[in-house]
């Protein structure tokens, strides 16, 4: 056993004995009044002291036992000090009684009278003096709880809490509690966030599998905190780690569609923003975002991802499975793929004639897909049909001066059609200054 200091040891129990002159202490007699309490609820080791102290640690149990236990700490204390007098002169002292009247001390006035300055000391002096005894597991996690909670001590409760992982390991019975209150001592008394995401992470890694809901907390509370220290590639994975346990539709949406923008808009991680934007659409099925998600999966990898043969599948899959208002624009989307990414004239000129047939009548917005057909027959140097296509154009603009910016490239490809073009040429002017 490790022996403690004597001098330390004696300075602590004077100062919790508190003990009062022996003619304010009720006798042993008039104690067997209240009915043979001292073999009832704590049993008395035989005590083989040598002198009378015994009798203190009898009456402690007595006044214990009958409800008096401001007076039963104080006759624990002069037991106590008796104790820690032993161990000065090096004379014996029986351990057992002297083990259960420290550790009954730090009960009382932890349980009993909540004088939570004194309970702390009468722990750490059972602590002190027994450090291997059956209490000690629950003595050092409450001093720990102690400071925590009643002392406001946090750097105290902290290193306590840590002593109680380190010497009980992480096996032990209050251990997941233990680390659940570093991190929220951390994260709400001490403000250290980073700490804080330590000590939650340490608890996922050692308790995931048994506390699913204390781990679905952690993981959320990680990703809150790694935002708001802008660790955001941590906050995505803490997120997902929420995502694999939380059984809330609702509260895993929310989660979902915040990992995107993370990925998407913060950290322009696209590839992740693109299997999250998946995720999404293959959890929530039914969800009324899906069409604008699968519009950006396709967008992203056509404009950022360069992947243009992934491109045409996203957006073929969304004229596929979803209604469209516009598939014009998807079918433009898919033309340009073609002609300009993979240079498949012949695929593009059928995808924007495709798109022809769908504008109908409507002049406008035909006369634009004509003007694209000469832009991809130019782009490959086929200029008859370039020509051809710009004329198909010219033939539609005259009524719609908003497409006068498309003139200046349309007309001179025009080239066998010099004679429109000089008996037009003032109302084209005239389009211009418009």
């Amino acid at each position: 056993m490790r022996v403690p200091r004597v001098s330390t040891l004696i300075k602590f129990s004077n100062w919790l004995s508190g003990a009062k002159p022996a003619a304010t202490r009720l006798s042993r007699r008039s104690l067997l009044k209240f009915g043979a309490v001292a073999t009832s609820a704590i049993m008395l080791p035989r005590c083989t002291n040598p002198d009378n102290t015994w009798m203190h640690y009898e009456q402690g149990v007595s006044l214990y036992n009958a409800g008096y236990y401001q007076e039963a700490a104080q006759e624990f204390g002069l037991y106590n000090n008796a104790y820690l007098d032993s161990l000065k002169a090096n004379s014996y002292f029986d351990p057992e009684s002297a083990k259960q009247s420290l550790y009954l001390t730090a009960k009382i006035y932890d349980k009993k009278l909540q004088q939570y300055p004194e309970a702390a000391a009468s722990y750490q002096l059972a602590l002190d003096c027994f450090p291997d005894a059956g209490s000690a597991e629950n003595a050092t996690f409450r001093l720990g709880d102690i400071y925590y909670r009643e002392l406001a001590e946090y750097d105290l409760a902290i290193e306590k809490f840590e002593l109680y992982l380190e010497d009980f390991s992480y096996e032990a019975n209050q251990a997941p509690q233990a680390v659940i209150n570093i991190a929220d001592i951390y994260q709400h008394c001490l403000n250290k966030l980073a700490k804080a995401v330590e000590a939650y992470q340490r608890f996922i890694d050692n308790y995931s599998d048994e506390f699913k809901k204390e781990t679905l907390f952690c993981y959320k509370t990680i990703g809150k905190l790694s935002e708001q220290l802008e660790n955001y590639e941590q906050a995505a994975i803490a997120y997902q780690g929420y995502l694999e346990l939380c059984q809330d539709e609702t509260r895993a949406e929310k989660i979902t569609l915040k990992v995107i923008d993370i990925y998407e808009n913060i950290l322009t991680d696209y590839e992740s923003a693109v299997e999250m934007m998946k995720y999404y659409i293959g959890r929530f099925p039914q969800s009324e975002q899906n069409k604008q998600m699968q519009m950006k999966i396709a967008e992203l990898y056509y404009y950022e991802l360069k992947n243009y043969e992934q491109a045409l599948k996203e957006y073929y899959l969304l004229l596929n499975n979803y209604e469209i208002n516009n598939d014009t624009y998807i079918l433009g989307c898919i033309a340009d793929i073609y002609i300009y990414k993979l240079e498949q004239l012949d695929k593009g000129i059928e995808i924007l004639k495709l798109k022809l047939e769908k504008e109908g009548s409507i002049p406008y917005q035909r006369a634009q897909i004509q003007f694209h057909i000469g832009e991809a027959y130019e782009y490959f140097e086929n200029y008859q049909e370039a020509a051809n296509a710009y004329l198909a154009f010219l033939a539609t603009v005259w009524d719609h001066y908003d497409l006068a910016p498309y003139l200046p490239k349309a007309i001179p490809h025009a080239t066998e059609y010099m004679e429109w073009y000089c008996s037009n040429y003032n109302c084209i002017n005239i389009w211009e200054n418009k």
